[in-house]
């Protein structure tokens, strides 16, 4: 088998990022009430998306190959950081803190598992895995805003900024990871 195949039959698997443990944990977080979760929570769990987004990202930047794989990776530091930096500042003005909870939790404890990984490879196998984490950590993060985040988020403003603004860049970058995964795919 191919290392691009085999990378990619791993798909979203416990190596790159488990989309089931995460949402096992999310619903966790939540204790099986959508009143459970806070703004609080909100902010931490899209606190936790975004450090994801921009160490692997900034690692990315460092170690792809491809062009078209390092301007994405340029673009999630940049974005991410943004919607960070603006989130933190919100959260400053209202006097709240992020307040971690399982599904947060879930995302940090994949951190670090998955930049060793990373970390390990070089070139198009970098390049691959790096991408295909993205599809899953962006399809992720899609399905936590639709059913979890963004309809649990009572401050007005917290909510217009990741419906009106988070929600449509992660689906624009999803669709661009899954662009770059194919033409990846095509070339090997």
């Amino acid at each position: 088998m191919k290392l691009s195949n085999r990378i990619l039959s791993m798909g979203l698997g416990a190596a790159l990022f488990s989309l089931p443990a995460c949402s096992a944990g999310m619903a966790g977080a939540m204790g099986g009430s959508m009143d459970a979760f806070s703004d609080a929570n909100v902010a931490a769990s899209a606190s936790s998306s975004n450090m994801d987004e921009i160490q692997t990202s900034q690692l990315a930047v460092q170690r792809a190959q491809n062009p078209q794989v390092r301007q994405f990776a340029e673009m999630m530091v940049s974005q991410h950081g943004q919607f960070e930096s603006e989130m933190n500042a919100m959260l400053q003005a209202k006097g709240m803190a992020p307040m971690d909870n399982a599904w947060s939790g879930t995302l940090k404890r994949h951190l670090p598992p998955t930049l060793q990984m990373l970390q390990s490879m070089q070139g198009a196998q970098f390049d691959l895995a790096y991408m295909v984490h993205q599809v899953g950590a962006h399809e992720m993060t899609l399905h936590a805003l639709d059913t979890t985040l963004i309809p649990n988020t009572r401050d007005p403003e917290m909510a217009a900024m990741l419906r009106d603004r988070v929600r449509p860049a992660v689906a624009d970058h999803h669709q661009r990871a899954m662009q770059i995964v194919a033409m990846l795919r095509a070339g090997s």
